[in-house]
């Protein structure tokens, strides 16, 4: 099948704007606290504006199963002359509460459309999070039955973590539309468009009977369907389409802007390298440039809202350098992760918590500092200088998620009661604090405020994530902007080869085995003085009451806002009778009496031979350069999960998701089974 535009015939039944019920559903489970308020204000702000004379509003929220329901029904804003009623529903109804249910809410929406007084309807379907109690199939059923009776539909992912999958296919079976909405900013725009776009009768075009989906745009948007017994039903105000399956080429294009909105389509359906094909046709570099590296949400979106733009006529084609031929995409583009790997690597670089541009969105319910004692003193920690920064060094990795974290030790004083300890009203202590900057694939910090060595600095301009009129100067923070790098680029999400990564990790399994050795066989440094030692078991006793030990200040604390979880992606390789390191001391005892050792007391001998031999070197420097040794070779195998999650393509070896588990021989006198498990957690 070739990608063909057709174009619908708007003369013989022009198109007939009808009053509409626009049913509105909000998702107010507990991820939604922050945001509900400023939803609740911008609503009785801003309805009676939005919604237009002869129309109509139904408002729906929901949580978790059971809990949803009408905040008002089919109500015509145009006749009421107090909206009192209409406000005190809204700031009723629209509280946080409970977990994320979405069946329900979609077949309230059916009933009261059917109830309607209005010939037609259009559905504006808004959550944050995950479908986290029943079947999606069950969800996708109440869509195609709520189908017939809407003109136009929009789901909208407020946020990062929404079921984008989930939400594609409900979108596809109302013919409808998918956006990502990153704030409420943009949703208010994205609500205003869906109280605003045409009602009125569906297009029903005949397709081939080996069509998957039908795109479909109009002047300002585009549209994904599903076809049925040979036809689809496209929305009111479609103008062209193209028919579409897992074979469809990409030739000379006939309609330039739709074509734009077919690579947003294909985005959001997670086609990219089609996507890519069709913008390499198109010949607009911004564009192309936009998808070569996309593996996030975030990319996803970035590239959606280009092809838009372009689409629709808001952004010109073709002003960076005219029109291009033979587009390739550059595979190892400069990204995020090279780009704090290198900042790692150098000694002076450093994350500055306490400029006005560090943002941070902590990726857990918030916790409260508990109070202490009778007097419910609550002790507070104050950084000791002004300017916070945090050694760029101390990066951090999720062995099972793509997760970049940053971990910071804060020196500062943590406020006391009066005491008997002579301890005064604050004590000299330190805390440590982790900062995400990219979770689960998707980039948390959008600007990161850094202070730079001069090769360092050098090394950014050279790659274009600071501008070439930065000057260096020693002690300045500088501005990254991570919205302008990918993730990983093209070079890491190529496939991995199944027994290979096996292989890597059980590599990696016997150096940590060598460092346990290493570690062993060197005396450790005497310990500072404890707190006993030095304040007496009281004076210790009294600061761990407030939080305050040797290993710093870690207070009690209380659960903040109960939040429904996100779903994350999750990579995990599993060896059999691997999954922990023995206590050398064991092994060697196992050996002398002649016991049969298991497979890692087999790992464990065999490392112990290697140390003894000085295979890693001798004494410190053997530390030393295990230590580097094994930071190398999970830093790589972590970079190739990132790779598999962030590119959606298996292992080579791999023929799905349930195909996970191989027999491996190791060397170990037996075979050791083998599992790379790739799923959904709830986080």
């Amino acid at each position: 099948m070739n990608f063909v535009t057709k174009f619908i015939d708007t003369t013989s039944e022009p198109t007939v704007d009808t009053p509409t019920n626009r049913v509105v559903i909000v998702d107010c489970s507990g991820s939604m606290y922050s945001e509900l308020p400023k939803l609740r204000q911008s609503l009785k702000n801003k309805l009676p504006t939005l919604i237009k004379p002869n129309d109509t509003l139904t408002l729906i929220w929901f949580s978790g199963k059971n809990q949803f329901g009408i905040v008002f029904e089919d109500i015509e804003f145009s006749s009421l002359t107090d909206l009192t009623n209409v406000n005190n529903a809204i700031d009723r109804f629209l509280t946080p509460q409970g977990a994320t249910a979405f069946l329900q809410p979609i077949q309230e929406a059916k009933r009261a459309i059917t109830q309607s007084t209005k010939g037609s309807a259009t559905l504006h379907f808004m959550t944050d999070g995950h479908n986290n109690q029943g079947s999606e199939n069950e969800i996708v059923q109440a869509c195609q039955e709520l189908f017939p009776l809407v003109s136009s539909a929009t789901f909208v992912e407020y946020g990062y973590y929404a079921n984008h999958d989930l939400l594609v296919r409900m979108a596809e079976t109302t013919s409808g539309r998918v956006v990502l909405a990153e704030n409420f900013p943009r949703y208010e725009e994205e609500l205003r468009i869906s109280m605003s776009g045409s009602g009125g009768k569906r297009i029903s075009v005949d397709v081939a009977t080996n069509t998957e989906f039908v795109i479909g745009s109009s002047e300002t948007e585009f549209s994904v369907a599903i076809p049925k017994n040979g036809k689809v039903l496209l929305n009111p105000n479609t103008v062209a389409y193209s028919e579409w399956n897992s074979s469809t080429t990409v030739g000379d294009l006939e309609l330039v802007t739709h074509a734009c909105f077919a690579v947003g389509a294909l985005i959001q359906k997670g086609m990219v390298e089609t996507a890519m094909n069709v913008a390499a046709q198109i010949g607009d570099l911004v564009l192309f440039k936009s998808i070569e590296n996309a593996f996030s949400k975030q990319d996803y979106v970035r590239v959606t809202d280009l092809a838009i733009e372009y689409g629709s006529g808001k952004r010109k084609l073709y002003l960076d350098g005219g029109k291009k031929t033979n587009l390739i995409p550059d595979e190892n583009a400069y990204n995020i992760l090279t780009m704090l790997l290198d900042l790692s690597e150098v000694d002076g670089n450093y994350l500055d918590i306490s400029h006005p541009e560090f943002q941070y969105n902590p990726m857990s319910g918030a916790r409260v500092t508990a109070p202490v004692g009778d007097d419910v003193f609550v002790p507070k920690f104050t950084d000791k200088a002004k300017q916070v920064k945090g050694a760029i060094s101390a990066i951090k990795f999720a062995e099972d998620r793509p997760n970049i974290s940053l971990l910071v030790k804060r020196d500062g004083s943590v406020s006391l009661p009066p005491n008997e300890y002579g301890f005064g009203e604050s004590f000299d202590t330190f805390i440590w604090r982790s900062y995400t900057i990219v979770a689960d694939g998707i980039v948390n910090m959008p600007k990161l405020p850094v202070i730079l060595t001069k090769a360092s600095f050098d090394l950014m301009i050279q790659n274009g994530v600071l501008s070439p009129t930065e000057k260096f100067k020693v002690g300045q923070t500088y501005i990254i902007d991570t919205t302008k790098l990918p993730v990983i680029n093209r070079s890491m999400a190529q496939p991995v080869e199944l027994t290979a990564l096996f292989h890597q990790q059980f590599h990696l399994y016997e150096l940590q085995c060598a460092q346990k050795i290493i570690n062993a066989s060197i005396e450790k440094p005497e310990a500072g003085a404890s707190f006993s030692a030095m304040y007496g078991e009281d004076g210790a006793k009294f600061l761990k009451e407030y939080g305050i030990t040797e290993g710093g200040f870690n207070p009690k604390s209380t659960k903040g806002e109960d939040l429904d979880g996100r779903i994350a992606k999750v990579i995990e390789i599993k060896m059999a009778g691997l999954s922990t390191i023995p206590k050398v001391d064991d092994v060697k005892k196992a050996i002398s009496a002649g016991k049969k050792l298991t497979p890692s007391h087999e790992v464990m001998k065999n490392q112990i031979l290697a140390v003894e031999n000085g295979l890693y070197g001798e004494g410190e420097a053997a530390q030393k350069n295990i230590r580097t040794k094994v930071r190398g070779y999970r830093d790589e195998i972590i970079m190739k999960k990132f790779g598999v999650i962030l590119g959606k393509k298996l292992p080579l070896g791999m023929t799905d998701y349930d195909d996970t588990t191989r027999e491996m021989d190791f060397g170990l006198g037996k075979k050791i089974s083998c599992e790379l498990k790739i799923y959904d957690k709830v986080i």
